[in-house]
């Protein structure tokens, strides 16, 4: 049963995002409903023409908010400049859970402190590793980052422009040009 749906809320004018999950017996995708954040929701209700609003997916209450976490920590969306979103649906900045909840046996044995071939982050990045994608959950993956990686912007130290993923790692704070040298 379908109850449940991933949206995504874009601010037109700068093209930050929002990207939440609705999930209740009744829901539908025209039932109304905006989000759930207090900083989000009167913005959109007071300019509603500067937002744009994309279902990325419906399904069940469970593979929706698993879709939603994805998303969220694949685009590292606490961290994003361009996200409005706070956490990456997990453990919010700030907050303490106990340093074992909801592990593995292999997780806790790495906090423990076995030897790297027992730990389950031996040869392994971070991320999605060991985990398997579904073809749907890729496609949605692509369309982010493509449009991520359609965001233009300008050095303000050399006046290049460029990609905002590029220029970030090499301009702005790094630019060669900064200072004035």
């Amino acid at each position: 049963m379908n109850n449940a749906y991933v949206y995504k809320w874009t601010h037109l004018p700068t093209l930050k995002w929002y990207v939440g999950v609705r999930y209740s017996k009744k829901c539908h995708i025209n039932d109304g409903y905006i989000c759930s954040s207090k900083i989000i929701k009167p913005m959109i209700k007071q300019n509603p023409n500067e937002w744009d609003r994309t279902i990325i997916d419906i399904g069940s209450s469970e593979e929706m908010r698993e879709l939603e976490k994805e998303i969220l920590q694949t685009f590292d969306a606490q961290n994003d400049e361009r996200s409005f979103n706070r956490n990456n649906a997990g453990v919010p900045k700030g907050w303490s859970i106990p340093w074992n909840k909801g592990l593995t046996g292999k997780q806790i044995a790495w906090n423990k402190g076995l030897p790297k071939e027992q730990s389950h982050r031996f040869g392994k990045p971070g991320g999605m590793t060991g985990k398997t994608q579904s073809e749907k959950q890729r496609k949605i993956v692509g369309l982010m980052t493509k449009e991520k990686n359609k965001i233009q912007a300008q050095c303000p130290h050399c006046e290049k422009t460029g990609q905002m993923v590029a220029m970030k790692r090499w301009h702005f704070d790094n630019c060669s040009m900064k200072g004035g040298k």
